[in-house]
């Protein structure tokens, strides 16, 4: 294999698990601190989950086959449109997730990616 695939490979692993780790490591961020404000505490674990949720979701879509890997030319299903909003909606509240905020944002950022690549190859 030539070191291009092996880096590409590579890349696009940390790009489809790395939400997971995002959100265990915004939990595990958030709980212990009690000098934040109740919403702001319960709010980063809550959107954590949701984000999972949301992988999850493409994963098991994914592997289904209900929609193609970036650069095939399948049909998505239109619960994938309906993912791809919520991820969105993910992105835009991860912001005001307070101490995990950062890994929050990444983590819905990239699950949004993933959906988006997956309705723009349709």
């Amino acid at each position: 294999m030539s070191p291009a695939l092996i880096l590409r490979a590579t890349l696009v692993l940390a790009w489809v698990f790395s939400p997971p780790l995002l959100c265990v490591l915004a939990i595990r961020r958030s709980l212990p601190r009690s000098s934040s404000t109740t919403v702001r505490r319960v709010l980063a674990p809550v959107l954590a989950v949701l984000i999972f949720a949301d992988w999850v979701a493409f994963v098991v879509t994914f592997f289904r086959g209900n929609i193609g890997g970036f650069g095939s030319h399948y049909l998505t299903t239109r619960s994938a449109d309906s993912f791809l909003i919520a991820s969105l909606g993910l992105v835009v509240m991860s912001p005001a997730a307070g101490l995990a905020r950062g890994k929050l944002c990444v983590a819905s950022f990239l699950v949004f990616a993933l959906w988006f690549g997956s309705a723009i190859v349709a």
